[in-house]
């Protein structure tokens, strides 16, 4: 696991600033503490940091082929390293080093730019070929590790952070309007737009090239969307489930430090750590996260589940004496982040990294079995979709016309729109007539509002047409699951020096999951029907049966609480940097509407408390 950065530029004979280049990697020093390193001859510059889990001796980055004219940093895990080796080898090729990074010169040797169709892994490479001037980068298939690419006049700045691309001079911090709104819908910002217009993510599953001058990008895989379900009987579905994922699980034990498991407490992670304890026995530690409100408070079923297993698990409580860790969360994650899971996803690393170097977690579990309330919610208001096109335009012109805060008007909205509309509306932070409100009357044309919906019904466009929960799963896997959970989950071990591994959206998982058919997936509106029978097999049924919470975050009361200062102090002054774009009286009226108990905007007001925070540390201090 590593961070990395590089710059190259359209003249070979240009000799790059190394000082940047090492100013640029130190910046990814918590990606790294380990090990640093650099490379700059003829046009290009590289650097990494890294954190030692595979050939701690002989593992260091930059690494070249034979004859040094192939050289790449990469972030992240191969996980099929051995046998990509041993294939290439008998292929005539010569490694140096024990490190699964190696095979990516070599692999780049045999199939050039179509290298990562190869690999199974968690990975974002930089890939300089000096015969051929040409810069490669690729990001593994899900988006489990970021990369940031600027492409400026006559070079080319990526990274695996913002922060470090900033530091290149001629970077502008320009907010992009749109990723401004895409923020204020979804609590995130999608690929490949950042909150910089200078600044794009190399998206999921895309692979791009800088050469001579000219950038290209493209996907080299794309999350299946089945035209037909699986036909097999539900037992049989459960034995190669539990194949599938106690196999993903066993190759991410892959790792030459101490391991251990982020549980939470619910159905995925517990699951993982069954098969954990199954395959790596007692020496695995587990780490968990709870609230002194009972009802976010997951602890009782973590110790269940580790008890069970007689696992060593180590605890601590999240209070709402959050304030100090906000900033730096901020400057974190680069960008806007309004996911208030942020703070425990930091404390339960940081908890982790005391002990253990590297940690397996059940992220992906939701989205590939049916487990978020949503899911449940828009198939039980399915049948408005039967409704007369008519009625549902007119109760769409009555909700316009009422206020944000006249009961029934959430109800006429869900009603007008169709299945996919209110799909994205639940899946979002708030609705397009929220944002209207929250944006400067005389500007809300100019930040892309309309654009938000259009550009999400074009990313799913391909699953559009599938079973409803088939292409809510799609849907999720394009967009909240990277942009969001995986980001979340990086940002937040990375920053305590953690590696995390997901088992559960092995290319393996994922492409099965998503054929089986979405009544065997959830029954009777239970969330996670099939997943529950699975885990029964191995789970205390406390657990098992519980219901879902999810990662939740008691805001709300945090911001009436001991947090309510912070509220005032990042929105309550009309010169703060939010109100460059967003209504002051609109957003006080929000404000005092959840002090006094007569609403719930916990969720919006910590993301605009997030925005304002990061802007002082983007845009005011630098």
């Amino acid at each position: 696991m590593c961070g990395i950065c590089g710059i190259v530029t359209n003249d070979p004979g240009v000799t790059i600033n190394q000082k940047l280049i090492e100013d640029m990697t130190e910046t990814l020093r918590h990606r790294g503490p380990d090990d640093v390193g650099t490379y700059n001859i003829g046009g290009c510059a590289l650097g990494m940091r890294r954190l030692s889990i595979i050939d701690l001796n002989t593992g260091a980055q930059p690494i070249t082929n034979e004859d040094g004219k192939i050289v790449v940093v990469c972030n992240g895990e191969i996980y099929n390293y051995k046998q990509l080796r041993e294939d290439l080898e008998k292929l005539g090729h010569r490694f140096d080093t024990n490190s699964d990074v190696e095979v990516l010169v070599h692999l780049y040797e045999e199939k050039g730019p179509q290298l990562c169709k190869e690999l199974d892994g968690m990975f974002a490479f930089a890939l300089w070929d000096s015969r051929e001037k040409r810069l490669l980068v690729g990001r593994d298939p899900l988006g489990i590790k970021p990369l940031y690419v600027c492409v400026h006049s006559d070079q080319i700045i990526v990274a695996s952070e913002i922060k470090a691309i900033l530091k290149h001079p001629v970077v502008s911090r320009d907010v992009d309007p749109n990723a401004l709104a895409d923020y204020l819908t979804f609590n995130y910002i999608h690929s490949p737009r950042t909150i910089f217009s200078s600044i794009q993510k190399l998206s999921p599953g895309c692979i791009a090239t800088y050469c001579r001058g000219r950038y290209k990008s493209w996907p080299y895989y794309q999350v299946p969307c089945p035209e037909n379900y699986i036909s097999t009987r539900e037992p049989e579905v459960l034995e190669h489930l539990d194949s599938l994922i106690r196999e993903a699980v066993k190759k991410r034990l892959m790792s030459d430090v101490p391991f251990g498991a982020l549980l939470s407490g619910g159905i995925d992670s517990s699951l993982v750590v069954a098969y954990m304890a199954q395959l790596g026995g007692e020496k695995i530690k587990t780490f968990s996260v709870g609230f002194e409100e009972d009802q976010f408070n997951e602890l009782p079923m973590s110790r269940l589940v580790a008890n069970k297993f007689g696992l060593e698990s180590h605890e601590i409580i999240v209070r709402p004496d959050v304030l100090e860790v906000l900033p730096l969360l901020a400057t974190q994650f680069d960008e806007p982040f309004g996911d208030p899971s942020a703070v425990p996803s930091f404390y339960v690393s940081q908890v982790a990294r005391e002990h253990v170097k590297m940690c397996l977690s059940g992220d992906g579990g939701d989205e590939l079995f049916a487990g978020y309330k949503r899911y449940a919610k828009a198939l039980k208001f399915s049948w408005y979709d039967n409704c007369p096109s008519q009625l549902k335009k007119l109760a769409g012109l009555a909700s316009r016309k009422m206020s944000w805060n006249v009961p029934g008007k959430h109800r006429l909205r869900w009603f007008s729109k169709d299945f996919m509309g209110r799909y994205i509306e639940g899946a979002g932070m708030v609705s397009d007539e929220f944002r209207e409100e929250l944006f400067q009357k005389e500007n809300s044309g100019n930040y892309g509002l309309s654009e938000v919906e259009k550009e999400y019904r074009e990313r799913v466009a391909k699953c559009a047409n599938s079973e409803p929960l088939t292409m809510m799963a799609y849907s999720d896997l394009r967009s909240y699951l990277p942009e969001n959970n995986l980001t979340k989950v990086d940002r937040s071990s990375m920053l305590n020096s953690l590696e995390v591994r997901v088992p559960l959206i092995d290319l393996e998982v994922v492409d099965y999951a998503l054929q089986i058919p979405p009544e065997l997936l959830m029954q009777k509106g239970q969330t996670k029907s099939l997943l529950r029978k699975l885990a029964s097999r191995y789970l205390p049924s406390e657990v098992v049966n519980a219901g879902k919470r999810g990662f939740a975050v008691p805001v709300d009361a945090w911001l009436r609480g001991e947090l309510s200062a912070t509220v005032e102090d990042t929105l309550g002054n009309p010169n703060g940097h939010i109100y460059e774009y967003l209504d002051f009286q609109t957003v006080s009226q929000f404000v005092r509407v959840h002090q006094d108990g007569r609403g719930e905007f916990g969720h919006i007001l910590w993301a605009l408390m997030m925005f304002e925070m990061w802007a002082r540390e983007y845009l005011e201090n630098g």
